[in-house]
């Protein structure tokens, strides 16, 4: 669709993306009397749709004729406590069904697998075509629950975990290569640029990581939890923490470039165009940032 003035502008476009985005954040939270559910994203490949269900189960939708292919479902750690004190009644995590596990992060799809992440500590690889599942990490027992996503790139799978470490996978078979141990528990999904594994942590913290070995490059600290996914983009990592405060990076040394504060935490990833980054916020509005200076251009109410 050409981005044109008019009806569907892009800041019309680019407004309704976000407003489907911040419905889905509140509907993270449990509510009583209601079963909450998860939030996992859509990977689209060779005209097939993957998505996680709420029950736990990989879907696949053939955007073509509309077919459904569905897993079976992911089996509970027995983990009691959910996000925001879920109860482990919906599978041991915010966002399971009756006899399911959430899936939050989005699936990864690369050669003939299909990766995902469920809130029961375990990351599952099937076949692209038949949807079985031929391996598993760990083998025996589980991590801690996952809520991001997983990250694929040359061959390796990256990720972390509410146990506050960031793992690296062999993706043909899932065994592990290395982990890395942050202060706190991990929301986020990882960002994978040059080389370097960016991730942020509930410690305040954002860290780049070496994606070969594990060994970290640098850190930066905010003042407030991060869950949001990093921006890399020429060279500048922008990432969003619970300090209400979006920041520009140099990406080789972790260096401040910038910083613009909010009313509410940034928490989504943000998104980067024409030299302007889009930044949602909880504070209920999308700001229009110069990317190389920060700079409010604009900023959208919603």
């Amino acid at each position: 669709m050409a981005l044109k003035q008019g009806k569907w502008s892009f800041g019309r476009i680019w407004l309704l993306v976000v407003m489907l985005l911040l419905i889905g954040l509140m509907g993270f939270s449990c509510v009583r009397g209601m079963a909450p559910v998860g939030w996992s994203g859509g990977a689209v490949s060779d005209g097939v749709l993957y998505v996680g269900s709420k029950e736990g189960r990989l879907v696949a939708v053939g955007l073509d004729d509309g077919s459904r292919h569905f897993t079976e479902p992911l089996k509970a750690s027995g983990q009691g406590g959910g996000l925001f004190g879920c109860s482990s009644a919906y599978g041991g995590g915010c966002g399971g069904g009756a006899s399911g596990v959430a899936i939050y992060g989005t699936p990864v799809v690369s050669g003939d697998r299909v990766y995902i992440a469920g809130y029961n500590g375990k990351v599952y690889s099937y076949d692209y075509s038949s949807l079985q599942m031929d391996d598993v990490y760990p083998p025996e027992g589980y991590l801690e629950p996952i809520v991001g996503g997983i990250v694929n790139d040359q061959d390796m799978l990256y990720f972390g975990a509410s146990d506050g470490k960031v793992y690296a996978l062999d993706a043909d078979n899932l065994i592990w290569k290395w982990e890395f141990e942050t202060g706190d528990k991990i929301w986020a999904t990882p960002a994978i640029s040059e080389g370097t594994v960016y991730i942020g942590s509930f410690d305040k913290k954002l860290y780049a990581l070496d994606a070969a070995d594990g060994r970290k490059k640098w850190e930066f600290e905010t003042e407030g939890a991060i869950a949001a996914t990093p921006l890399v983009s020429d060279g500048t990592v922008y990432i969003g923490s619970f300090d209400r405060h979006i920041y520009a990076l140099n990406a080789y040394d972790g260096s401040l470039k910038w910083k613009f504060m909010a009313e509410n935490w940034f928490w989504a990833r943000p998104l980067i165009y024409n030299g302007t980054v889009y930044a949602p916020c909880l504070d209920d509005k999308v700001y229009a940032l110069k990317a190389d200076t920060g700079d409010k251009l604009t900023e959208f109410d919603l």
